[in-house]
């Protein structure tokens, strides 16, 4: 249809997907659903000027629009005041742009971390680095486990470490992955809990505050 109306040089498809491979078209949903695989979702940019390549690296959605604006601006889509103020746009979003090579830990050399919230919130938080291949699932209310896996060695998820208790959890981690898993693990809580608190912030959520 793009190439029948002469847009097609014109028109970026951007297709990303709303759930990940583990849910089936239906009435299935993916309630709790805290496996890798409910977070695999397409993700492909499409343009008759682009060449084909797969990025291995870990991505997240949040790398869309940085990637739009980078398109724009490299490609002199915009004009020089536009180009010039989507430049300074581009600087402030958390996400990479997908053009450049992915950089895998800040400039202080803190991991880059990408958070994902599954159905139902306010139950876990998902996380990982580029950095390494580890997945953390952090409890956000009582009665729930957090959760462990090294997708290097166990990309199914099949030896998860699950624990109650954030010590017991640590100890088992480093008993069965070694000292660098447990101190991953630790740093990505600390920053857990300050996004989680950060986002209540931005969304000015009490949640000592009763409906």
């Amino acid at each position: 249809m793009l190439e029948e109306t002469g847009i097609a040089n014109q028109t970026l498809v951007v297709l990303a997907g709303d759930h990940g491979v583990s849910v089936p078209e239906g009435a299935i949903t993916p309630y709790d659903d805290y496996k890798v695989g409910a977070f695999h979702v397409p993700f492909v940019f499409s343009h008759a000027s682009l060449p084909p390549i797969t990025i291995n690296a870990p991505v997240s959605l949040q790398q869309a629009l940085p990637t739009i604006l980078d398109l724009l601006i490299s490609s002199k889509s915009l004009s020089s005041s536009t180009s010039s103020a989507a430049s300074k746009i581009l600087s402030l979003y958390e996400g990479q742009s997908l053009l450049r090579p992915i950089k895998f830990e800040t400039p202080d050399r803190h991991p880059d971390y990408q958070f994902q919230v599954m159905n139902t919130g306010g139950t876990w938080l998902s996380m990982r680095s580029t950095n390494r291949a580890y997945r953390l699932i952090v409890p956000l209310r009582q009665g729930v486990e957090w959760r462990f896996t090294d997708l290097e060695t166990d990309p199914d998820e099949k030896h998860e470490i699950l624990q109650f208790d954030p010590k017991d959890f640590g100890h088992r981690i480093r008993e069965e992955h070694g000292v660098d898993a447990e101190r991953w693990m630790n740093d990505a809580a600390k920053v857990a809990r300050w996004w989680v608190k950060d986002n209540w912030r931005r969304w000015r959520y009490d949640p000592c505050q009763k409906d």
